[in-house]
């Protein structure tokens, strides 16, 4: 039984299909060190906290925790999630900012923790796309471009 013909149709659906999350690539006329104190800024502004954090390396992974139908379950804990990487422009000057939106929730049990991959919800994109268009294209962070959380 030959199972090529099955598997490369397959391969194919699921390398085209549709992205949990989605990602923006933009670059910045900063050096990565400017950039990425300036994503830092704006998603700790955004009431994001850092859980990885690696300014040399140009690597932010960054939590907030929300409210969904899930978080009336004493086990369920919703979060969302920016992971923001910051790599210097081969040949020039400026900073390559890749901003993605996660959603998560995590599952509680006697034996472990299991974080279950969700859609990007609403809310975590346009977070993703404040840090975009703030750190993307200005020079230094600008309060009047950051929304008020409250």
């Amino acid at each position: 039984m030959n199972r090529s013909p099955i598997l490369v149709p397959l391969v194919l659906l699921v390398a085209c299909g549709h992205s949990l999350w989605p990602t923006t690539v933009v670059v910045t006329p900063q050096p990565v060190s400017q950039a990425f104190a300036c994503v830092d800024s704006v998603a700790t502004t955004l009431d994001y906290k850092a859980f990885q954090s690696k300014p040399t390396e140009g690597f932010l992974r960054t939590r907030k925790s929300v409210t969904d139908g899930s978080r009336d379950l004493f086990d369920h804990q919703a979060y969302d999630q920016l992971k923001i990487e910051l790599l210097p422009v081969q040949g020039g000057q400026g900073t390559t900012l890749t901003v993605t939106a996660e959603s998560y929730t995590e599952q509680l049990s006697r034996r472990s923790r299991e974080q279950v991959e969700k859609p990007a919800r609403a809310g975590v994109i346009a977070d993703a796309r404040t840090v975009v268009e703030v750190c993307g294209t200005a020079q230094q962070p600008r309060q009047d471009r950051v929304p008020s959380v409250l």
